[in-house]
């Protein structure tokens, strides 16, 4: 379901304060995988003030990595191009135009039902 490193699995369950007696080998249980993957994504939404493409950027390399294009000027925040993700990470720029790809199909697919009403 959601794929996440054990760092960062870590990293959730230290942020919820996560008392239950779980290890990262339950990531296989659908229910905890959902809860850690979706909080992790929702935390890098506000994070990245609602930019799909660095939400799936760091999603997909890190967002310490993100960080650093940010701090270092690589990519500017409030005008983020795909283009601009240093060509070693290509992995990461083919996933963010995939995760956009499928973001707006889906937008066009809710927007002809009725089912959505933001610009984004």
């Amino acid at each position: 379901l959601m794929q996440l490193m054990e760092d960062a699995y870590d990293w959730i369950k230290y942020r919820l304060d996560d008392q239950r007696d779980n290890t990262y080998d339950d990531m296989f249980d659908p229910e905890l995988n959902i809860q850690y993957g979706t909080y992790y994504l929702s935390y890098l939404m506000e994070k990245y003030d609602g930019s799909v493409e660095l939400t799936a950027a760091a999603y997909h390399c890190g967002m310490n990595l993100v960080d650093s294009w940010i701090e270092n000027g690589t990519v500017d925040p409030d005008n983020f191009k795909v283009s601009d993700i240093p060509d070693e990470n290509d992995q990461t720029s083919n996933y963010v135009r995939k995760i956009r790809k499928a973001y707006d199909n889906y937008k066009d697919i809710l927007s002809s039902h009725g089912d959505i009403t933001e610009s984004s």
